[in-house]
């Protein structure tokens, strides 16, 4: 009987197994917590960044047709906010134009 024949070869280096199972697993866990966490809190963190969107465009309303001499609550006022939204709305257009050339 020859010790050869009845033993598999062993690793020249079996820390590195360990360390590099140990890496694997830690990655694996890692991407799962990623994922968890983006689909628990992805919806609130996308819901914030829409309400501070909102509230920076009708800033810049605000300030835009301020400076024009027009008061909050006129005609003219909502005539200037809606030529504004129209705008945004048509260079959001463009933008996804550009984007689909792409």
């Amino acid at each position: 009987m020859t010790a050869n024949a009845t033993f598999p070869p062993r690793a020249p280096y079996p820390i590195l197994r360990w360390v590099g199972t140990g890496a694997f697993a830690f990655f694996a866990v890692a991407l799962v917590y990623m994922l968890i966490t983006s689909l628990i809190y992805g919806p609130a963190a996308r819901a914030a960044a829409e309400r501070e969107e909102a509230m920076a465009i009708e800033k810049e309303s605000r300030i835009f047709c301020s400076g024009l001499g027009l008061v909050a609550g006129s005609e003219l006022y909502a005539r200037c906010t809606d030529g504004l939204a129209e705008i945004r709305r048509r260079h959001q257009e463009r933008l996804t134009s550009d984007l689909g050339i792409l």
